[in-house]
């Protein structure tokens, strides 16, 4: 089956080829692509490197395979679907990056319900941080070019924030989180570790106090509630991290998942929740020894003969609440 689907890719007319036998073979294809089935197949990276090959010396047989692909394959990704969209994307900072792989697009993320098990709310004025981000790469374009005045820092992508303050609070602002993210095409982020209006108000005090400090350049106040939020990680005990999976990562999501279960200080792997992303999930687990899982990344990538690098981990990052 592997020979076979080569065979079709490098075809010097691999588009009647697809056309002939999608019936057949299309959606076994497509799951390959996309590398949500078999690890050796994927990692090897023989249908990415016909489909890229194929794509570089005619990129118009390269983008109708795509095309192809959206309109007789609708693959999942465990209980997620995945499109591919027909553009090759490089990750030029990544070493383990190094091949183009397929942009990919889930039509949408909800984590509502995932995430209101996730949320405790302890002492007076323990609270969620929730962001609006427009990323710069939904920024609306004209004529291919992003908009100017869309397009720019954090600050200038941010909608609207929230201080979530208890769990009816929450659910008060789900229709309005999404019909904002709807309405101006933006994502819903939460930081997963909770926040404290105390230790928000301590941090811009000190942020304020270092720049009268400083002399007399004073920057725009403006930020100063996102900073403080962002910076007050108020979650002690309950501090968890964001192990980021992104799609080349799919096919070894529970090796992922076991490794970090052998490091100190050891948790269970029914606690180590999955939270689904735009292009794979999150893993969120309490920390653990970084070196360790390193480790065993390291003797893993040997055994299994790929090149991935460990996946980035975020200490105090957010994850995704809502995309459309």
């Amino acid at each position: 089956m592997q020979s076979k689907i080569i065979e079709i890719l490098s075809n010097t007319d691999p588009i009647q080829r697809i056309e002939t036998n999608k019936d057949k073979y299309f959606s076994f294809i497509d799951r390959y692509m996309v590398g949500c089935e078999h690890k050796k197949f994927h990692c090897e990276g023989d249908v990415w490197e016909h489909t890229k090959s194929t794509a570089n010396k005619s990129p118009q047989n390269g983008l109708q395979i795509w095309n192809l692909t959206h309109k007789y394959a609708r693959p999942f990704c465990g209980s997620l679907e995945i499109i591919p969209t027909g553009r090759f994307r490089r990750y030029p900072k990544a070493p383990h990056r190094s091949r183009d792989y397929p942009s990919m697009r889930i039509t949408m993320v909800d984590n509502f319900k995932i995430i209101r098990t996730l949320l405790k709310f302890e002492k007076p004025g323990d609270c969620y941080y929730v962001q609006l981000l427009r990323r710069q790469s939904d920024d609306p374009k004209i004529g291919g070019i992003p908009n100017p005045a869309y397009h720019g820092n954090m600050y200038s992508r941010s909608l609207k924030d929230y201080l979530i303050s208890s769990l009816v609070h929450f659910d008060e602002k789900e229709e309005e989180i999404k019909t904002l993210c709807k309405t101006f095409d933006v994502r819903a982020y939460i930081r997963l570790n909770k926040r404290n209006y105390k230790d928000i108000s301590m941090a811009i005090f000190k942020h304020i106090t270092e720049e009268i400090c400083s002399g007399d350049t004073y920057a725009s106040p403006f930020h100063l509630i996102s900073s403080g939020a962002g910076r007050a990680n108020s979650a002690g005990k309950e501090k968890t991290w964001i192990v980021d999976v992104d799609a080349e990562y799919i096919p070894h999501k529970n090796a992922i998942a076991d490794m970090i279960t052998k490091c100190e200080p050891f948790q269970a792997r029914e606690d180590i929740i999955e939270i689904p992303t735009k292009h794979g999930l999150h893993l969120i687990a309490k920390p653990f020894n970084h070196q360790k899982m390193n480790d065993f990344w390291q003797n893993y990538s040997t055994e299994q003969g790929i090149t991935l690098s460990l996946c980035d981990i975020h200490k105090d990052n957010p994850t995704i609440l809502y995309v459309k």
